[in-house]
């Protein structure tokens, strides 16, 4: 599961089986930039058969729709303004954004203390 969450703007990603959780602190919410971290992660732990996001533009783009094509990725989209259709990644991201609006007014690096979290 995908999700971009607002300035600083991250990128969240959820592993439906295992429960493992990405973020990222992320430039842009384009498809260049999220196909970027995406390729990075996939290189890590190999590429998933299905990716689920939400409506974004980063991820209703054409580059975004041939990159899912051209690794055999089946890309499906949660139900707009209904985000309770997937809720366990839903769940996670509320989570995480709770955690990092407390992480993000603390002083120091943010890249470490997101580190740190993922690490809890």
């Amino acid at each position: 599961m995908l999700y971009h969450l607002w300035d600083p703007i991250f990128l969240i990603l959820v592993d439906a089986y295992s429960k493992w959780l990405e973020v990222k602190i992320v430039s842009s919410l384009s498809s260049k930039t999220t196909i970027e971290h995406l390729r990075e992660i996939f290189s890590r732990f190999g590429l998933p058969l299905v990716v689920v996001s939400d409506s974004g533009t980063a991820y209703t783009s054409m580059e975004f729709k041939n990159f899912m094509e051209t690794n055999g990725i089946q890309h499906k989209f949660s139900a707009p303004a209904h985000p309770a259709t997937n809720g366990q990644a839903e769940r996670y991201v509320q989570t995480v954004k709770k955690k990092l609006k407390t992480m993000t007014e603390a002083p120091g690096d943010l890249h470490t203390k997101v580190c740190c979290f993922l690490m809890q």
